[in-house]
């Protein structure tokens, strides 16, 4: 699949786009976020899991993303494509 058909529909950039999963992936265990609680908070536990399995900026705003639920991910599926160049 061509890079600009996985981009429809999604607010990376092509350059966060092009940023892949390394064979070591880890996916972090923190909390979802549903956009009730504290958001610096929920921020400040995804930067220390990034910084442990040290994932470069566009892995980083690939996987922020799936630690969204509810009216977090309501507000991630209303950005525009191309919203998101880096972290």
């Amino acid at each position: 699949m061509a890079l600009e058909e996985e981009r429809q529909g999604v607010p990376f950039t092509e350059t966060v786009m092009a940023d892949e999963l390394s064979v070591n992936y880890c996916t972090p265990t923190i909390a979802k976020y549903d956009g009730t609680t504290n958001p610096h908070e929920h921020l400040s536990h995804f930067e220390n899991a990034a910084l442990l399995h040290r994932y470069t900026d566009g892995i980083k705003c690939h996987v922020f993303v799936t630690t969204f639920t509810k009216a977090a991910q309501q507000w991630f599926n209303q950005l525009p494509v191309g919203a998101i160049g880096n972290f």
